[in-house]
């Protein structure tokens, strides 16, 4: 089971509205709020419709925004990024950090930029989410918590939640007709 959508309940908090709604990742269903402060629902829901089309029609990775802010003025977003492993999409929750710098993995400087024509553009590759030995193996043995702790000088992995392509085709088939009116 594959879905993201807004419950019907608002909250303010710090004068800023917004919008409660829930992504489903097969048997997990975890909650968000989406700032409603330079995105409309419908923006939301043509964004998602956009992000599930893109998995079923590329192998390019794809990314589901679940809190938009003005890029311009934004620090960051808070997103889901997937990739398409047939006949799997491999989703991952995270902050994406507007207009950073960052390095690659021979120290060469990198300036992340956002767009809003094509925010995928800004999704990493999908093994460099990984510590070394799991790129190195394909195989992740590690707790997945996305960071590295000093003391312990183990590298973990993110959090990675899998769903059927097949329940990808169905949230676009289904939300296409809820959406439209």
């Amino acid at each position: 089971m594959f879905d993201i959508e807004f419950i019907n309940e608002t909250i303010e908090e710090g004068g800023e509205i917004l919008q409660l709604g829930n992504i489903t990742l097969g048997e997990v269903t975890e909650g968000f709020t989406a700032s409603l402060s330079f995105w409309s629902i419908k923006d939301y829901q043509k964004q998602w419709l956009e992000a599930a089309r893109r998995l079923l029609e590329t192998d390019s990775p794809s990314a589901f925004i679940s809190c938009m802010y003005d890029p311009e003025k934004a620090n960051f977003i808070n997103w889901w990024p997937v990739w398409r492993t047939s006949p799997f999409a491999v989703f991952q929750e995270q902050l994406f950090f507007m207009n950073q710098d960052s390095e690659d993995e021979e120290g060469k400087s990198l300036e992340v930029r956002f767009s809003l024509t094509n925010p995928y553009a800004s999704v990493a590759d999908w093994d460099s989410t990984h510590c070394e030995e799991c790129r190195k193996t394909g195989v992740c043995h590690r707790p997945r918590l996305g960071k590295i702790l000093p003391e312990q000088d183990v590298d973990y992995c993110p959090s990675e939640w899998c769903v059927q392509l097949g329940d990808i085709k169905d949230f676009v088939s289904r939300r296409i007709i809820d959406w439209a009116t």
